[in-house]
């Protein structure tokens, strides 16, 4: 069965336990909207090999954009901050997404991605909350550092 096919009748099941009607369209995007008013979209690409959830989190402001986008990168960084999520520009709209994606291997059923859902739209609320705040987001350098590799180790080409 055909990943799409099969997130049908997931979707199907979902739409029965929450009283709304959830379906993928002809590109395999079904979007949506929580209780809290959070637009997002689950999609499964055409190769078939993903699950993919992705929302705008906030447009990128005029003013100290460059230091607006680096608090994203550093946010961004490992994705501990993110649950797990990256950021991104999306160059057409000017706004910074968040995106996390799932391999087919994992198997999903209606609980499962319920849940998967509920995890990203936490994501995607703390996100938010932390961009809107004034202060960069709080870091634990220690905890959070690029691996040190020595010069030998590196790959020349």
């Amino acid at each position: 069965m055909h990943l799409r096919d099969a997130m049908r009748d997931i979707l199907a099941q979902v739409s029965q336990n929450l009283g709304t009607k959830l379906q993928l369209d002809d590109k395999g995007v079904c979007s949506m909207v929580d209780g809290k008013g959070t637009e997002f979209a689950l999609e499964i690409p055409e190769s078939g090999e993903w699950v993919l959830l992705h929302a705008e989190v906030t447009d990128v402001p005029e003013e100290d954009r460059e230091e607006f986008l680096e608090r994203v990168l550093v946010l961004s960084a490992y994705g501990q901050q993110t649950h797990g999520c990256t950021l991104g520009l999306d160059m057409d709209t000017d706004s910074i997404v968040i995106s996390q994606s799932r391999p087919v291997e994992m198997q999903i059923d209606g609980t499962g991605l319920v849940n998967l859902i509920g995890h990203f739209l936490d994501a995607v609320r703390k996100v938010r909350e932390t961009l809107a705040a004034d202060e960069s987001p709080e870091t634990d350098a220690d905890a959070i550092s690029a691996p040190s590799f020595p010069p030998e180790s590196s790959l020349r080409v």
